[in-house]
């Protein structure tokens, strides 16, 4: 008896740890990659997985914001249109700083916060990954983002 209650505490632990990760470790080099879907119920973030061959940092970071601009499937957006340039990131320890330029100044409120939202959970998704730092030219940043900050309804 008591190995069956052992063995469904350890089987809910694994369940409970996968919790907020769309992609499973296991998956080798998948990443998830947010989008823009609306829908009936009106919009939301979705996700597509990619398969992330760069094998440092750095370059993880910069090809993750590259396919942000390209969904595949065809109800989903970019949020991160080409009018928004990255024009710097910076690591520091499992803090990211992205710095945006153009159009994301002209961005509303909503926009912005969507964006915001898209890129924070694309990036924790990369294992050296907590927290995520956005600005603008002329836009300040609301404070560090994490993967928990984040807020979604289902």
């Amino acid at each position: 008896m008591k190995k069956i209650v052992i063995a469904l505490l350890i089987a809910l632990l694994c369940l409970l740890s996968a919790c907020g990760h769309p992609v499973a470790e296991e998956e080798g080099n998948a990443q998830a990659v947010y989008f823009l879907m609306e829908g009936e119920q009106g919009r939301t973030l979705a996700y597509e997985v990619i398969d992330l061959q760069e094998d440092t940092l750095q370059l993880q970071i910069e090809a993750v914001l590259e396919a942000m601009r390209t969904p595949v499937n065809t109800n989903h957006t970019a949020l991160l249109s080409e009018d928004i340039q990255v024009r710097a990131v910076e690591i520091f320890g499992s803090t990211v700083v992205i710095r945006l330029t153009g159009g994301y100044d002209q961005l509303s409120t909503i926009g912005r916060s969507l964006l915001d939202s898209a890129i924070t959970l694309s990036l924790c998704e990369l294992e050296e990954v907590r927290y995520v730092r956005i600005t603008g030219d002329r836009s300040n940043a609301v404070g560090f983002m994490s993967e928990s900050s984040v807020v979604l309804e289902d």
